[in-house]
């Protein structure tokens, strides 16, 4: 792992550690809950959306900032566009929180959008 990758993930952890013991209160912090439905209607995108409009600027405000096209905030904000690891770096330095939060957003939304019925089909392969 990268040095600066590393020293970041154990900054982060240590920002948690300290904010879960009231040592902080400076860091902001998003509760999701789960819809009761089936699939999740929570996407990357829509809490990307929120955080725009708490912290006060627009999708085209962050594509400038980070580099990439409006189109590109606009299409994951819709849930058009997944959240790549190379995006989810650029929204971690642009707005906080890590790049692990926005990839496990992303990949526990898509794992909500799986038809598993046909995986209950599936046997586990034994030796």
């Amino acid at each position: 792992m990268d040095k600066k990758l590393f020293a970041d993930l154990m900054e982060s952890a240590n920002q948690a550690l300290e904010h879960a013991q009231g040592k902080r209160n400076d860091l902001r912090t998003t509760t999701l809950r789960r819809p009761s439905a089936t699939k999740s209607r929570i996407n990357a995108g829509m809490v990307l959306q929120d955080e725009l409009e708490e912290i006060g600027i627009s999708q085209s405000e962050l594509a400038e900032r980070v580099g990439v096209l409006p189109k590109t905030i606009s299409e994951i904000c819709d849930g058009k566009r997944n959240i790549s690891p190379n995006m989810a770096r650029k929204l971690s330095k642009a707005i906080g929180a890590s790049p692990k939060f926005w990839l496990n957003l992303q990949a526990n939304w898509e794992l909500a959008q799986v038809n598993n019925t046909v995986f209950n089909r599936l046997e586990k392969i034994t030796a």
